[in-house]
């Protein structure tokens, strides 16, 4: 599935290409959210899940490469698996997001994607984004 960058994932591309400025985190996380992410959203402002069994989990990608159509794509280089769930999930997952911050309000979101079909682990399941599922591009 097709991502998008945040307003800060675009500034921190635009400015390290062409004005070598800004600081690239040191490490990714996946989160989870439960309601719509858009370009301006914070850690502090999504509706992100609470269960007991989940946290962010770490996230690497692949090294940028052809898409087969000339655009060149990074994706995500490992499962992604969170859980399992501590209880039944009481609302949809849409939406997950990539940040610098491994837990809690304060980091940066510099990606996000609407999941192609929502998902409502019960207790006792997990949730997993395969390898390569995870897609990001520039125009």
């Amino acid at each position: 599935m097709a991502g998008e960058l945040s307003t800060a994932g675009a500034d921190l591309a635009l400015n390290r290409v062409f004005r070598n400025t800004g600081t690239s985190p040191t490490a990714l996380y996946l989160g989870l959210a439960t309601a719509a992410i858009n370009d301006d959203s914070t850690l502090s402002t999504i509706s992100e899940v609470t269960d007991a069994g989940y946290a962010r989990q770490a996230v690497t990608f692949t090294a940028p490469a052809d898409d087969g159509t000339g655009k060149r794509v990074v994706k995500n280089s490992a499962d992604v698996i969170f859980g399992p769930w501590a209880a039944n999930q009481p609302t949809a997952i849409t939406y997950c997001f990539v940040t610098d911050a491994a837990s809690g309000t304060t980091g940066t979101i510099w990606a996000w994607w609407q999941l192609d079909a929502s998902k409502t682990p019960a207790a006792g399941e997990t949730l997993k984004f395969a390898a390569n599922n995870l897609s990001m591009s520039l125009d």
